[in-house]
């Protein structure tokens, strides 16, 4: 079974990702993005999100599966100090292409950490405080001021985001919460045959993609916009707990 049922997919250019709202990691000193990646290009790196402008404001994070690193490579500052935050090399020939992998970033005040499919694979010390609020927000599939190349080209799945650093066995239950997500939705069932007795059903709460959710009063809770995704379901930011990003 997939993880959310469906997944989406990037073209490989600028039109392709889908953008979140800008205000979704700015500000925030902790938090952690996870999600399961297919590529279809193993001869380009490219970004699989991104909060900001490459180079410039923000923080961003690429796989690295034609640079000789061949590793999980974010980048993050303002104002010229952008600096690097590689994992180990993870990527491989049996899995840079054509096959599903979870990832996963923490950041932990002054403390990167990356993962993949549930381990942790590289730490880096982090000295540039919370995340910059920038003119470009937070985006699946794209790493906005660079080269065109670095847009994803693959499926992303299972998204999650979180306002806080998650742990290592959290990363790991993300992980395994389901299996590598199927490459296309399921079909719908064969219908059965008509009941002789139609029974009326008492009404009930929508399912979670059912529509998007708007946010709450309380000024301490900021949502992911999803309104641009049709029938997906809205992840909150400022809380401990995140909710499957559908993308659609």
């Amino acid at each position: 079974p997939s993880c959310t049922g469906q997944s989406w997919r990037g073209a490989g250019d600028a039109a392709s990702h889908v953008g979140f709202g800008a205000a979704t990691l700015a500000g925030l000193d902790s938090f952690t993005v996870a999600a399961w990646l297919r590529l279809d290009d193993a001869s380009r790196d490219v970004g699989w999100f991104s909060s900001g402008e490459y180079a410039t404001c923000g923080f961003m994070c690429q796989a690295r599966v034609q640079h000789s690193a061949r590793d999980l490579h974010c980048r993050a500052g303002a104002d010229g100090d952008f600096q690097a935050y590689n994992s180990d090399p993870v990527f491989t020939a049996s899995n840079s292409y054509g096959q599903w992998v979870h990832v996963a970033v923490v950041k932990d005040g002054a403390t990167i950490r990356h993962y993949f499919n549930g381990q942790a694979v590289g730490t880096n010390a982090y000295g540039l405080g919370a995340v910059p609020s920038c003119s470009n927000g937070f985006r699946v599939g794209g790493w906005p001021g660079a080269d065109a190349s670095t847009y994803l080209a693959g499926l992303v799945d299972g998204v999650r985001v979180f306002s806080t650093a998650q742990s290592e066995a959290e990363i790991q239950a993300l992980a395994a919460s389901c299996s590598a997500p199927s490459d296309e939705p399921a079909s719908d069932p064969a219908p059965g045959p008509a009941p002789e007795d139609p029974v009326e059903e008492p009404a009930s709460e929508p399912t979670k993609n059912a529509a998007v959710r708007t946010a709450p009063s309380a000024s301490t809770n900021r949502y992911v916009p999803m309104s641009a995704v049709p029938g997906a379901y809205v992840a909150p930011v400022a809380t401990s707990t995140a909710y499957p990003c559908t993308l659609r």
